[in-house]
């Protein structure tokens, strides 16, 4: 989902998208987040111009990824389904048309800063998707065991 930027002519009342990875982007996703396959990845979203002065936009829709990952303490190969809420924002300077503007570290969704003019909309989707994945998946009813206790530090 790499190379997906923001048209220049974002209508006043927003514009929907839909975007679903080829499956060479999937291929090149896997590597990129240790996925071992991904079977599906796609999301639509709405993109609004907040006109404050500059261009600032917001991206607000859902993804949904289908993927097989290896259980951590079993390598059992695991199915996993992530659908989940996209909101980012983007921005840019007013006065210099570059990425270069004022960010409150208090806001809950922080703009993305728009460099030299592209807003990579892929880029925000495959993002949010790699927070969501689990990294150490386990096989359900698959206990978990502490080797970090206090008590193994001390047999050492």
């Amino acid at each position: 989902m790499i190379n997906k930027e923001l048209p220049d002519d974002v209508p006043q009342e927003g514009l929907c998208v839909q975007f679903i990875a080829t499956n060479e982007e999937l291929k090149n996703l896997e590597e990129r987040l240790c996925v071992d396959k991904f079977i599906v990845l796609e999301a639509e979203v709405t993109i609004k111009n907040e006109e404050t002065g500059g261009r600032n936009f917001e991206v607000r829709g859902s993804l949904r990824a289908q993927f097989i990952q290896h259980c951590v303490a079993t390598l059992e190969l695991l199915n996993s389904t992530i659908q989940t809420a996209i909101l980012v924002c983007f921005s840019e300077d007013p006065r210099t048309g570059e990425g270069d503007c004022e960010i409150n570290l208090d806001d809950e969704y922080p703009p993305e800063l728009i460099i030299d003019g592209a807003v990579d909309v892929g880029e925000a989707i495959v993002q949010h998707l790699a927070f969501e994945i689990d990294p150490f998946p386990r096989t359900p009813g698959i206990p978990y065991r502490d080797l970090s206790s206090d008590e193994n530090v001390k047999k050492n």
